[in-house]
């Protein structure tokens, strides 16, 4: 079982939950049920023979000439000012067409970090000759591997257990995928058999916070093993202050979804959490259909159709010493083909200290009568721009023909003079 590294994802997840008021979405992955189609490196052999560039010293300008004529840098997703022994944090995107690579920078690191990459063409010419479209044998061959079976391939390198996923089409490499945290996608479809769903929902909701736990650590009959010896595995393995605990189950207005949810916490310097969520769709006795999101606490659901629901969720974190967020957002759940799919309608974060207008929350909120979402949020951007103004914003959308439109937003501008 792959061991999940906490530290670099906290790193990582800090700097996302900020981003959502800006709609965007990174996702880190990798495949937790490959066992038997998995190399591990200690050392970061691959990494070191595939990029034909060192992870030190990063400029956009040197490292660009490394990349094929055409690609863009589009978008530095993140980036904050070092305050009070905070240190700046940006992440780039290096795309050409469908494929893209990502990197973390620290501002006073002299190194910068792979998070994430889906490679279907060359974006660069790789040193060892691991081209796309490589047959799948001189590949083997080159990485010294005897899985030649396996589609995909799988290989882990170094102690941050960065995953690179090989998928092949006709006996040639066909896509590089690399990871540096779990794909819960994969895991989705591997977790069948580890979850008995005959038992009630509370011992239900228990499996999964179980079988998550499990995720964290490295040991032989882990099955076998108590509660309270994985929660002090977890710690030791990790170096840090990890738990996994039950939130609740929560049910559709006309009970054919279950949602159930727990969260993971992590310490560090300060702490956060994160909330999973895995909702259960009995089509009849024998076919139950399941899927795992990520949208906080699940807070309000409505049916809004036959086969449609709304999905309120409201989360917060600690990005920063200095910060913390909440957020809320809306999606509508969508089970007429007997699968359920999830759409984004609308969320946000707000940043502590901005103040709304009569002394109000900030909401996202749903009108079942006039059929109508409406919000009311603020941001400020004192910490991450250097300029200390909140905007507020509130607005609504219509829901009509199966999806909700935005028809309306008010912003109001807020300056303040510099203390």
């Amino acid at each position: 079982m792959l061991n999940r590294k906490i530290l670099i994802l906290l790193s990582i997840s800090l700097l996302l939950t900020v981003l959502v008021s800006f709609s965007t979405k990174l996702t880190s992955k990798c495949n937790f049920n490959a066992e038997d189609c998995i190399k591990k490196n200690e050392e970061e052999a691959f990494k070191k023979a595939y990029f034909p560039f060192e992870f030190k010293n990063y400029a956009t300008v040197h490292l660009l000439k490394h990349f094929k004529q055409g690609t863009v840098v589009d978008s530095i997703v993140f980036e904050a000012k070092a305050y009070e022994g905070e240190i700046a944090h940006k992440i780039f995107n290096y795309r050409l067409n469908d494929s893209y690579i990502s990197f973390l920078v620290k501002g006073e690191s002299d190194y910068f970090y792979l998070v994430k990459a889906e490679l279907k063409e060359d974006l660069f010419q790789p040193k060892n000759g691991c081209k796309i479209g490589i047959k799948a044998n001189s590949f083997h061959k080159m990485i010294k591997s005897d899985l030649k079976n396996c589609n995909p391939f799988y290989l882990s390198e170094g102690d941050f257990e960065t995953i690179y996923q090989f998928k092949f089409n006709k006996g040639r490499l066909q896509s590089i995928n690399i990871n540096t945290s779990p794909d819960y996608e994969n895991f989705d479809n591997n977790i069948e058999g580890k979850i008995n769903y005959n038992k009630t929902d509370d011992d239900i909701l228990s499996q999964y916070v179980r079988y998550t736990k499990e995720l964290y650590i490295e040991a032989e009959n882990i099955s076998n093993l108590s509660d309270a010896a994985i929660d002090s595995m977890m710690h030791e393995q990790n170096g840090i202050y990890i738990k996994v605990h039950p939130e609740t189950v929560t049910y559709s207005p006309d009970s054919v979804l279950k949602f159930f949810t727990f969260t993971e916490e992590g310490c560090g310097a300060y702490c956060n959490d994160d909330q999973t969520t895995w909702i259960h769709y009995r089509i009849n006795t024998n076919s139950l259909v399941i899927k795992r999101v990520g949208i906080g606490h699940p807070k309000n659901i409505y049916k809004i159709e036959k086969g449609k629901y709304l999905l309120l969720g409201e989360s917060s974190g600690r990005p920063a010493s200095v910060l913390t967020v909440y957020c809320n957002g809306a999606y509508i759940l969508d089970i007429n083909d007997k699968t359920i799919k999830i759409e984004d309608v609308f969320s946000f974060c707000q940043e502590n200290g901005v103040f709304l207008d009569h002394e109000e929350e900030p909401y996202i909120k749903y009108n079942e009568k006039e059929n109508k979402l409406y919000y009311l949020f603020g941001n400020n951007y004192a910490y991450s721009q250097g300029v200390n103004v909140d905007t507020i914003r509130k607005g609504s959308f219509n829901y009509e023909k199966g999806k909700f439109h935005h028809v309306s937003e008010f912003i109001t501008v807020k300056k303040y003079e510099d203390e």
